[in-house]
């Protein structure tokens, strides 16, 4: 989980995109519950779905999907990384 050693963060700036770089897909309904970026460094994110299930995506490698965790069956409510981003917890509608 510790990113590349060659890996530089950007500025903290934000800015509006003004062209679509890249589109993420990993649900088969429409939308997702819920996304979170990796503590701190961002060079991944958990995506929520109606599915019931969590994905795990690496940013700056190859942008695919790096593992799914099937654990629900009903829609992922929320995802939270660890503050050291070793573990993450998820809930779902099915309690």
């Amino acid at each position: 989980m510790e990113p590349p050693v060659d890996y530089k963060r950007g500025g903290e700036n934000c800015y509006i995109p003004k062209k679509e770089v890249f589109s993420w897909v990993g649900s088969n309904k429409e939308g997702f519950q819920v996304v979170r970026f990796f503590p701190k460094v961002g060079h991944f994110f958990l995506l929520g779905t109606p599915e019931g299930k969590v994905h795990l995506f690496d940013v700056v490698k190859n942008k695919t999907r790096a593992h799914t965790y099937v654990g629900h069956v009903k829609a992922v409510r929320d995802v939270q990384f660890a503050h050291d981003g070793k573990n993450f917890v998820s809930c779902a509608f099915d309690n």
